[in-house]
């Protein structure tokens, strides 16, 4: 098997990461390496178990995606359209299932199995809050499900179809940017790119550059004009879509906002040429609710180094661009 090579990239959950806290951005993407290896250090492969845990929101939001792109996918294949009640059972088994599996801790011998942040570091969640969570993503299915947007999609040309949750990249200087569209297909000659969102909250200044990072791949992808490109955000907890508006200002903001943050990223490192880093270098953030909420807090309070003010938490930190919101 080709040996992995840990290569320097981007993407915007990286940023969000490196935003929120330099030390868990080390954890995640540096301390965690080689940890899935049987001869790993001890240290490096619990760093690794704790990246796969996902909290309850998080997990709930995985399992609507999977099954929308279960649906859309087997669609594209020229299978039958998928049966609502079907696809609620089948989601509420792999509810059932992976959080039984989570509480069991089989994580901890499987890492990539389900790992829910409430079982690693016993938060005490009722019954009654899981089953709303339960409720909560079967609302979204059927929402999707019953909605003129999935609709208009199962009824597309199969050659209109473009991507689906396909882990994708570009290159923009000589960084590779990493992606994952939702959806994306032709209509005519504008390509559109939907962006599925479960949480309660939507159009963040966040998700827009997220949007625009999507459209600037199309660009490269699909050789697009910005007037030929539809971004579109569709909420489906409150069966609400918006669209993004995509232009040429909004793609040169989007350009600078990531080598502004690659720039960022780089400075930290021991050796940018080799993508070298050492965890003391990793300053630890002052906010105290991100380090209750961090999956690595385990570790990183065991390194016995004080946490940091929030000044020094974020190193280089990546000017806001206002451009990005609505």
């Amino acid at each position: 098997m080709k040996e992995l090579v840990k290569e320097f990239s981007w993407s915007k959950s990286r940023d969000i990461v490196f935003r929120e806290c330099a030390r868990k951005y080390y954890f995640n993407y540096y301390g965690s390496w080689g940890g899935w290896k049987f001869d790993a250090p001890e240290r490096t492969r619990q760093i690794y178990m704790l990246k796969q845990l996902k909290n309850r929101y998080m997990w709930i939001g995985e399992v609507v995606h999977s099954c929308v792109e279960r649906g859309l996918v087997n669609i594209y294949r020229g299978a039958a359209l998928p049966d609502i009640e079907e696809v609620i059972r089948l989601a509420r088994k792999v509810m059932k299932e992976g959080f039984l599996s989570s509480r069991r801790k089989r994580y901890l011998s499987k890492p990539r199995t389900c790992a829910l942040f409430e079982h690693e570091y016993n938060i005490d969640i009722g019954e009654e809050e899981w089953e709303r969570l339960f409720d909560y993503a079967e609302k979204c299915l059927r929402n999707f499900y019953a909605s003129s947007c999935y609709q208009e999609l199962s009824s597309l040309p199969q050659e209109h179809w473009l991507e689906i949750e396909q882990f994708s990249h570009f290159w923009l200087d000589k960084v590779k940017i990493y992606v994952t569209l939702d959806f994306a297909c032709r209509k005519g000659k504008e390509v559109f790119i939907y962006d599925w969102k479960t949480g309660r909250g939507g159009n963040t200044e966040s998700d827009n550059i997220q949007l625009a990072c999507y459209a600037l791949y199309a660009m490269e992808k699909w050789k697009v004009s910005t007037a030929d490109i539809r971004t579109i955000e569709y909420n489906l907890a409150r069966d609400e879509m918006c669209e993004f508006p995509v232009d040429g200002e909004i793609i040169k903001g989007v350009r600078e906002y990531i080598k502004e943050s690659v720039s960022s990223m780089k400075a930290i490192l021991r050796d940018e040429t080799r993508n070298q880093a050492v965890e003391t270098d990793f300053p630890k953030t002052g906010n105290k609710n991100i380090c209750m909420q961090c999956n690595f807090k385990k570790v990183c309070t065991a390194a016995n180094n004080e946490v940091q003010s929030p000044s020094a938490a974020k190193p280089g930190k990546p000017r806001t661009l206002s451009l990005f919101k609505l």
